[in-house]
Formats: C-alpha cells, sequence, structure tokens
C-alpha cells in the first residue's frame, strides 16, 4: 500500500475508519461535513474524545466548518 489511508490508527493498525461526506457552500467555500452512519471504531475500547477530536481538527483543516454525526 502506498501511504497511510486516513482513519484512526493504534501503531499501524487501522482501528477505525468513517465515511465522510461534504456539501460544499459557495458563499463561504466551506463545507459542510455529515457521516451518515458512524464512525465505525471500537467504542468501548477508544473513549468518543478521543475519537472525534482529531476528526473535527482534519475536517477543520480541509475546509469544513460543521460535522454532523448520523445514528451508528
Amino acid at each position: 500500500m502506498a501511504g497511510r489511508v486516513p482513519g484512526w490508527f493504534a501503531a499501524d493498525e487501522l482501528v477505525g475508519a468513517a465515511l465522510v461526506l461534504h456539501r460544499g457552500l459557495p458563499v463561504v467555500r466551506k463545507t459542510l461535513a455529515y457521516i451518515p452512519d458512524g464512525p465505525v471504531i471500537d467504542f468501548s475500547t477508544y473513549a468518543p474524545r478521543q475519537v472525534l477530536s482529531p476528526l473535527v481538527d482534519y475536517l477543520k483543516a480541509h475546509g469544513a466548518f460543521q460535522l454532523r454525526l448520523g445514528p451508528g
């Protein structure tokens, strides 16, 4: 595999992933990020803050102004 895919890792093992959909807003040039079903990760092992904080930081760095999570 060339390079590392986005997701949650423990050392080099992928332990979680999420499908993030973006809806662009032309006036503010930002996106609304939406995860319809997830993220998929073992929340009995990882605290929600431990999972969501890096996700929010990543999405903000890539132009998202809001994140909406669907049931998962």
